[in-house]
């Protein structure tokens, strides 16, 4: 209705229905008012403020990331044919079902009948959804939607009974209204797009789907070029094969295809190179399209290579990335570690041919974040059915579904999914964390075993005793250097035995409340937990091993040095202690005189017997890591005195050898 005031249009807005409890509220109904748009200087804005007053929501407080209210056009289409919005692997069934049927068909012989006329099935609503700026003209919005759907009509068959497009306005209040019982979408039966974009959406360089990895399907796809050439033309022509069916009726399918693309036959290769050159795309176009190929292999790879008790599929609904109220159905796939996304089928006409594709997008799940619908986020919890995911980039993907069973579904999957993806992300970094490991490693062996001791050789200015023992390994410099690394590994077994270790006591985090404070913590008191037996096994084997290097250091000692110095005895005599839980009666000399490989304890007094044997019997900690460091100081200070002194000697006795030798000549 219009005259000279403007014309009149009806607005529609959906709502809950009233519950006391507000998570049930899930059942819609629908509102509506009439309003007047006047032809000159009405805006939208203007709508949605009329509306908020007339529906006394009260003042919309719009932050930075939020839009405000919305007001929303939608034109739907209902005489569309029912294979105007397909997917992929619905094509692939129904031309299996197509092909039974002809093979039935000509089995069998009929007499010829009436000729009939052929129509096409009718689809479920095609909608064209617009949100409005706010200084958007309705008006002219509403010119534009109608110049759009009858290009859809035309360009599109339709079948013979055309029921007229219908054109609807509906409200959205703030996204951010925690309280308002208006959902933050429109719940449309039917498929879903935007204005803007109809089929050139599946081609746009910005469009949803383009969320990839392309260094990774770069890489992917070198790997493939790079294989074998009989495996990619087979993959060729079956991609060719199930893209030029998109386009054309089931009936004809096998002989159009084979006249119009003749090198998909395995018998007509003769006829390649000529009918490559008939096919003239335009370079971007056919780059975008040998895009969506590569991934569409890329899918059908992970598909094959997950578990089929782990594998996922179904219809979502996926929020558009420039048009919030736009939510188009894809057909969703779990892989291991990816979440796929598949649109519709898109045509493009190129001259005699028919080109069809699907959008293929995808999001890695590997550190990714799953949102469900709490009071507290009121754009997703004013969504009905819906779900959140944002990856480790912190790009947003919003999904719904189409119910609440497929909505828990859905996110239980995904949590699962997520979680067994960010364990497997371990072994992708585990080459980077075996070197980072050795790495400090190393560097702690050299701080231990070789600065240390290098700093002791340089401090007594004897840099030729360094090349002679240290560069060459030999003498008792080498022994002391070669201790000081088992003793590196030894405390590397033994960082390893206390990480597996339970720990003694959990961590208490007290309050500063007086009555918190004033109670004592029973956690404290616990003893250690039980202790794995692969864990026991290699705590016995280290102090086992500590045993050894004990008796490696008394040998070393003595023979750097017959007597032992006070404080290098008293060293071993403590870690003596520690090992076997007694003091020894005989001196370390008298030790080292047993089996390196065989450590015998000197027989002492049956009360250190019984303290030995007891101390076997029970529990014993992991030994301490730094229980060789003082005696490795030691041990290198006492074969840096030792070698200077060596080599002081030498010196001498070169010296007098020299004079004897003059001495002699001159008489």
């Amino acid at each position: 209705m219009s005259n000279s005031k403007g014309e009149l249009h009806r607005i529609y807005w959906q709502q809950w229905v009233s519950s006391s409890e507000r998570k049930s509220r899930r059942e819609l109904i629908t509102s509506s008012a009439g309003i007047r748009i006047s032809h000159s200087g009405a805006k939208a804005k203007d709508v949605t403020q009329l509306l908020r007053d007339t529906l006394k929501i009260g003042s919309s407080q719009v932050s930075q990331l939020d839009s405000g209210d919305h007001l929303v056009l939608v034109g739907t289409l209902y005489s569309l044919p029912r294979d105007y919005v397909q997917f992929e692997h619905e094509q692939e069934r129904r031309l299996s079902h197509s092909f039974e049927t002809q093979q039935n068909s000509n089995s069998t012989a009929t007499t010829a009948s009436s000729p009939s006329v052929s129509t096409y099935p009718k689809s479920d609503p095609y909608h064209v959804v617009k949100t409005l700026d706010p200084e958007d003209d309705p008006l002219e919005v509403k010119r534009q939607m109608e110049a759009k759907l009858k290009q859809l009509q035309r360009e599109a068959p339709v079948s013979r009974t055309i029921i007229s497009p219908k054109l609807q306005w509906f409200f959205i209040p703030s996204s951010n209204e925690k309280e308002s019982l208006i959902p933050n979408c429109v719940e449309l039966d039917g498929y879903c797009s935007s204005l803007e974009e109809e089929d050139d959406d599946g081609c746009s360089t910005n469009s949803d789907s383009n969320d990839f990895d392309d260094d990774e399907e770069e890489r992917i796809s070198s790997g493939t070029d790079d294989g074998s050439s009989t495996e990619n033309d087979v993959n060729d022509r079956q991609f060719s094969y199930a893209q030029s069916l998109c386009s054309l009726s089931c009936s004809r399918t096998d002989d159009i295809v084979t006249k119009r693309f003749p090198w998909l036959d395995d018998n007509a290769t003769e006829h390649t190179s000529r009918n490559d050159a008939q096919v003239n795309l335009d370079p971007a176009f056919a780059h975008r399209v040998n895009k969506q190929r590569k991934r569409r292999q890329m899918l059908h790879k992970q598909q094959d290579a997950t578990v089929k008790a782990q594998a996922y599929a179904g219809y979502l609904y996926k929020q558009s990335h420039k048009d919030s109220n736009v939510w188009r159905k894809c057909f969703c796939v779990i892989t291991d570690d990816y979440l796929w996304y598949i649109s519709r089928i898109y045509s493009t006409s190129n001259g005699t041919d028919k080109l069809s594709y699907s959008k293929y997008g995808r999001i890695r799940l590997t550190h990714a974040l799953l949102l469900e619908p709490s009071p507290d986020y009121a754009p997703l919890f004013r969504t009905p059915f819906a779900f959140e995911l944002v990856t480790g980039n912190g790009t947003s993907h919003v999904f719904r579904a189409s119910g609440k069973a497929l909505q828990t579904k859905w996110i239980q999957t995904l949590s699962s999914r997520i979680i067994q993806s960010y364990e497997n992300s371990f072994l992708d970094n585990a080459e980077l964390i075996m070197a980072d490991e050795t790495l400090v490693r190393t560097q702690r062996m050299e701080s231990l075993a070789t600065d240390p001791f290098w700093k002791a050789i340089v401090s007594s200015n004897d840099p030729v005793s360094v090349d002679e023992h240290i560069t060459r390994m030999r003498g008792h410099l080498g022994a002391v250097l070669r201790w000081g690394m088992h003793v590196s590994v030894f405390k590397e077994r033994c960082r390893q035995i206390q990480r597996s270790l339970p720990a003694k006591s959990p961590v208490v985090v007290t309050t500063l409340s007086p009555e918190s404070s004033s109670r004592h913590s029973s956690f404290a008191s616990h003893p250690i937990g039980p202790v794995d037996p692969f864990v026991a096994a290699l705590i016995e084997s280290a102090w086992t091993r500590a045993a050894e290097l004990l008796a490696r250091a008394i040998h070393v000692a003595t023979q750097l040095q017959s007597r032992l110095p006070h404080s290098i005895e008293v060293q071993c005599r403590h870690i003596d202690y520690m090992i076997h839980g007694r003091f020894r009666t005989n001196s370390a000399e008298d030790a080292s005189r047993s089996s390196l490989g065989d450590y015998q304890r000197s027989s002492g007094t049956d009360k250190d017997e019984k303290s030995a044997s007891d101390r076997n019997n029970v529990h014993r900690d992991a030994p301490p890591i730094d229980l060789f460091d003082q005696l490795l100081t030691d041990l290198q200070l006492l074969a840096a005195k030792v070698a200077v002194a060596k080599r002081v000697k030498s010196d001498v006795d070169q010296v007098s050898s020299t004079e004897d030798n003059g001495l002699n000549g001159i008489g």
